[in-house]
């Protein structure tokens, strides 16, 4: 969860907030955290997030799923994005 905000700064830095959704979800996560911390979506659970991610408004938007909460680092978030973002 540290790493989440530090994501979502960085690519609102970047200039591509705008250009991707973030869903968040998962035990530790709640609707409260994800409304602060300012994401797309919110799912409790991984199987819901997938059904959430398909719906049609986020396959209309170019989604990309990724973990934020994996990402260490801005540098290795660019390479994550695709070119085409950018």
């Amino acid at each position: 969860m540290v790493n989440m905000v530090e994501v979502i700064k960085a690519l609102d830095v970047a200039g591509l907030r705008d250009k991707v959704k973030i869903m968040v979800g998962g035990a530790p996560i709640t609707q409260n955290y994800a409304d602060q911390i300012g994401v797309d979506g919110y799912s409790p659970d991984a199987s819901s997030a997938v059904d959430k991610s398909n719906q049609k408004s986020m396959l209309d938007s170019g989604a990309i799923g990724l973990s934020l909460d994996s990402i260490m680092n801005f540098e290795e978030l660019k390479k994550i994005i695709p070119k085409k973002l950018h």
